[in-house]
């Protein structure tokens, strides 16, 4: 079959596409509402003075003292400093499960410190110290602890 189209009106049209719809901006979602609060409290050391070169364990009682448990474990972060400067002498860091209301988790943290004995030094603990677990306050998860580190048999 053939078909003759040369009698056939050609028309001039533009072709208009619709219009491509914007997509509406969702506004982004804060976190869940959380009442989580953790808290730093008692600091013990064992053996009770620490001295040079031997390794001493930090004790560090981190608590829920919310009314929902801890949306995720966590992590204490610990750091030695010289009290006379600041000066860093070690660090280390400790876990802790997740935390229902008003249950208490005592982290350990093994430490050896060797330098500046006879001294003052400073521990300074922060509980979540990335800022992982949403709580209700986190003014109140920082620690310190001075104490005099013994000489032992460092020279």
């Amino acid at each position: 079959v053939n078909i003759n189209l040369a009698n056939v009106p050609v028309e001039n049209a533009t072709f208009t596409p619709a219009p491509t719809a914007v997509p509406t901006t969702v506004p982004a979602t804060s976190a869940p509402a959380t009442q989580a609060n953790l808290v730093g409290g008692v600091i013990v050391f064992e053996p009770s003075q620490p001295t040079c070169a031997q390794t001493f364990v930090v004790g560090f009682d981190v608590a829920n003292l919310g009314s929902q448990p801890t949306a995720a474990s966590g992590t204490v972060s610990l750091v030695d400093t010289r009290t006379a400067d600041g000066s860093q002498q070690g660090t280390t860091i400790g876990g802790f499960p997740i935390l229902q209301p008003g249950q208490t988790f005592r982290v350990t943290m093994p430490l050896t410190i060797s330098t500046y004995y006879a001294e003052q030094h400073t521990i300074t603990l922060v509980v979540d110290s990335t800022g992982q677990i949403p709580e209700t306050n986190e003014g109140d998860n920082t620690r310190t602890q001075t104490y005099t580190l013994a000489k032992g048999s460092c020279p």
